[in-house]
């Protein structure tokens, strides 16, 4: 947990369709290892390959439809944990508060489950 699992973010831009289908069509290669896994039934290798088409023509120079993005996890300067950006003062107050109601006994439903 807290570790982006790609750094790499799509666009669609209209305008670069024709350069990413023809990016599409120029990688056999991948096509081949599609239809191979979908023949086989393995779907996990599958998805891995229609992913991995998707990724690579969209990533080509020519096409431009990639963008490399900061992780939206960061180190917290306290503990170097790593929490979203989007977890802020709020959430903060909701969770000091929560763990409040967990150790004085008045959260008894997350009590009993954080006893199993």
């Amino acid at each position: 947990m807290g570790r982006c699992a790609s750094r790499l973010s799509l666009t669609w831009k209209h305008e670069r369709q024709l350069a990413y289908v023809e990016e599409l069509e120029r990688n056999l290669e991948m096509l081949v290892q599609l239809e191979a896994a979908l023949d086989a039934g393995n779907i996990d290798t599958a998805c891995f390959c229609l992913r991995s088409w998707i990724m690579q023509a969209a990533s080509e120079q020519t096409v431009g439809m990639y963008r490399v993005q900061a992780c939206v996890f960061k180190r917290t300067e306290k503990h170097g944990i790593k929490r979203p950006v989007w977890f802020d003062d709020q959430c903060r107050l909701k969770r000091r508060l929560f763990i409040q109601a967990v150790q004085s006994g008045q959260a008894v439903h997350a009590c009993q489950f954080l006893k199993k």
